[in-house]
């Protein structure tokens, strides 16, 4: 053999291994494509389902908010409901002749008596 042939066989072999190897890749190009496609969706969804999960959070805040406010709104009317109901005495702060009033705690007028002194 000729020593010039010998580089030139080897090269040979080399460029068609490289050969070989791009049209695999140009084989698998579909493929990518279609996997691309895919992961795309994939993230489309998953952005959809995160845009939904913090929407459901922000109601339940929203609802959770109104829950609490109801509540206290409950549990004021409740005690003006007791307050209304239960025989009452007046606040320790306020003056001790108000205890003494003939109508006190409310009653209707016609059982008020009068005034003694």
């Amino acid at each position: 053999m000729h020593p010039e042939l010998e580089p030139l066989l080897a090269l040979q072999e080399k460029d068609q291994a490289v050969t070989g190897t791009d049209e695999a890749l140009a084989a698998l190009a579909p493929e990518l494509a279609t996997l691309d496609e895919a992961h795309a969706a994939a993230e489309r969804a998953l952005a959809v389902a995160r845009a939904g999960i913090q929407a459901a959070m922000d109601r339940r805040d929203e609802l959770e908010g109104k829950i609490a406010n109801y509540r206290t709104m409950q549990d004021q009317r409740r005690q003006r409901l007791e307050w209304v109901r239960a025989p009452r005495k007046p606040p320790p702060s306020w003056p001790s002749w108000i205890s003494r009033a003939p109508c006190w705690p409310r009653k209707k007028p016609s059982s008020c008596a009068p005034a003694t002194r």
